[in-house]
């Protein structure tokens, strides 16, 4: 029998995006940085400060796609549910020279109220002379830019933009290789590769726009690849999926980390309920009931609603109840278009009803008696069976009760007849 350790994960995860208008702006424009905080339970609530040299930058103005309130450099967004949030910052650039903006995201709670972990990036920038100040390259393009952006056969987490230069993609296992679909703003601009390997997990590609002028403008795909099952289940014929990153948790289950057959996997648990996120050989992927005692899976999680409650369906193991032969046949018994096994009355007056186990979303496994007719449920307990009588032991009490009887009589006739005579 295997057992199963138990460590803390945070549950909540969100994500930050910095883009900036410009790497190499012109002294005395203005640039824009973008930020985007995503959170597929609601942003919530946060503070951003948006941080600078004063020397080289100044004139900080802020918008937001949601409420906030600023304070110089600090934004605070108020809770919202939107998914995304995005704040846009404009930038005046003052001196010729490099710059960087830091903007960090801390104090976040997704609309949950579930905290987010701080984030932190920089963007660095170059500020340049004007053309006219800068004889060796005065009317070449500096547009650097992409006009559109698509990866082949796979989709981009987030709709592009010009202005904003980092995205995420998921591929599939096995992928080798990623190709890029460019199109820079400028017909005098060109992309640097569009063709790039991948390997399993994480990989950080880089596509690079160049201007006409050499000015650079990288765009960065975080490209996850599927990871193989380490942690097998029902003769290997299922595996754990190693990023469940995407994977939406049934209404009231919360992910937490055991170890299973040596290995990290994640469960989703609710009560006494574990469920694993497993794919086949086909790259199909559903939800799985484990036995956490036993670290094994029992079927797929497939609940039903039956009289207003949710239900799991459990194929009921006739061995394991014996005891239902005297009044009970087994029957497949069906809840809309999926048939359980469970038992019918053998008493014909009772054939609009029917037994079966079910598992409630506490992972709790019960008895019930399924009303065929009207479809409701009812909590079912086997009667308790009495003692079978020994035949000898009634033979001998009625013999013994007759013949007290008869002494009895005798005695009283006996009695009258010495009355009589006296």
């Amino acid at each position: 029998m295997g057992f199963c350790s138990l460590s803390a994960v945070q549950a909540a995860s969100g994500s930050v995006s910095v883009s900036v208008s410009d790497s190499s702006p012109v002294v005395g424009n203005k640039i824009t940085v973008t930020v985007k905080l995503n959170c597929s339970d609601g942003v919530g609530s946060a503070l951003v400060y948006i941080d600078y040299n004063s020397s080289y930058l100044g004139n900080l103005s802020v918008k937001s796609s949601s409420t906030i309130n600023t304070n110089g450099n600090r934004i605070l967004i108020d809770p919202t549910e939107s998914k995304t949030v995005t704040i846009t910052a404009t930038l005046t650039t003052k001196k010729i020279g490099k710059a960087s903006i830091h903007v960090t995201v801390d104090e976040w709670y997704n609309y949950d109220a579930d905290y987010i972990s701080d984030k932190s990036i920089t963007k660095s920038i170059e500020i340049i002379a004007k053309s006219g100040n800068n004889p060796s390259s005065p009317n070449l393009s500096k547009d650097a830019s992409l006009a559109s952006l698509s990866v082949e056969g796979l989709v981009l987490e987030s709709e592009f933009e010009s202005d904003v230069s980092e995205y995420t993609v998921y591929a599939p296992a096995n992928t080798a290789i990623l190709k890029v679909n460019a199109k820079a703003s400028s017909a005098k601009a060109k992309i640097e590769k569009t063709e790039f390997p991948l390997n399993e997990g994480w990989n950080r590609i880089e596509v690079v726009c160049i201007a006409e002028s050499g000015d650079k403008k990288i765009y960065v795909l975080n490209v996850y690849v599927e990871e193989k099952p380490i942690v097998f289940f029902m003769d290997n014929m299922l595996g754990a999926v190693r990023n469940v990153e995407r994977v939406s948790a049934p209404e009231g289950f919360e992910m937490e980390k055991i170890t299973v057959q040596g290995e990290e996997i994640t469960v989703f648990s609710k009560g006494k309920l574990d469920l694993v996120y497993l794919v086949d050989s086909f790259g199909q992927a559903d939800f799985y009931i484990l036995d956490r005692a036993k670290s094994e899976v029992i079927q797929r999680y497939a609940p039903v609603t039956i009289d207003g409650g949710r239900y799991q369906l459990i194929n009921s193991n006739y061995e394991d109840f014996a005891n239902m032969d005297e009044l009970f046949v087994p029957y497949k018994v069906y809840i809309g278009e999926t048939g359980v096994d469970g038992w019918k009355y053998r008493n014909p007056s009772l054939n609009e009803y029917a037994i079966i186990q079910l598992m409630n979303d506490e992972g709790e496994t019960r008895l019930y008696s399924y009303d065929l007719i009207e479809k409701t449920l009812q909590r079912y307990t086997l009667p308790k069976q009495e003692e079978k009588s020994n035949p000898l032991a009634l033979y001998l009490g009625y013999s013994a009760g007759a013949a007290g009887i008869v002494a009895f009589i005798a005695a009283l006739i006996l009695a009258t007849r010495k009355r009589t005579s006296a």
